[in-house]
């Protein structure tokens, strides 16, 4: 008997987490990618469709995420996870923002200073990651 009440609260629990967290810090995005592993560019690389990343669970090898975000999303977003603005670098055809969110597990360090939010502005899109964008962004 107890193992079975303890196996349905575990259910539960794991049930009510997916609703809540859903496998992504960024539910408002789309074309989600997920790094698996690492959270390097050696990471592997999984892509999931948008009926997929509500309930995807990866129990501890997610290492970082990123997707594509709508500009009148990003405010909402940036407030929600708290973020603070590290630095930000500019070229003649993209720019990237680079900020510490406390709500955020985990960080790298750039420039000696911790970073785990990555925005990234080219071609007209808006892409958002943690720790950081790698690859063709």
């Amino acid at each position: 008997m107890k193992k079975t009440v303890f196996a349905l609260l575990s259910f539960l629990i794991l049930a009510i987490s997916l609703l809540v967290n859903g496998g992504t810090e960024f539910k408002e995005g789309k074309n989600h990618i997920f790094y698996l592993y690492s959270a390097s560019s050696n990471a592997t690389i999984r892509r999931l469709d948008e009926n997929s990343v509500r309930y995807s669970v990866f129990l501890g090898e997610k290492r970082g995420e990123s997707c594509e975000i709508a500009e009148s999303d990003l405010p909402n977003v940036l407030k929600r996870l708290k973020a603070e603005p590290v630095f930000n670098e500019m070229g003649e055809f993209f720019e990237n923002n680079y900020y510490y969110s406390p709500k955020i597990k985990g960080n790298i360090v750039i420039k000696g200073q911790r970073i785990n939010l990555h925005v990234s502005k080219r071609d007209g899109k808006i892409y958002i990651a943690s720790p950081l964008n790698f690859g063709s962004f």
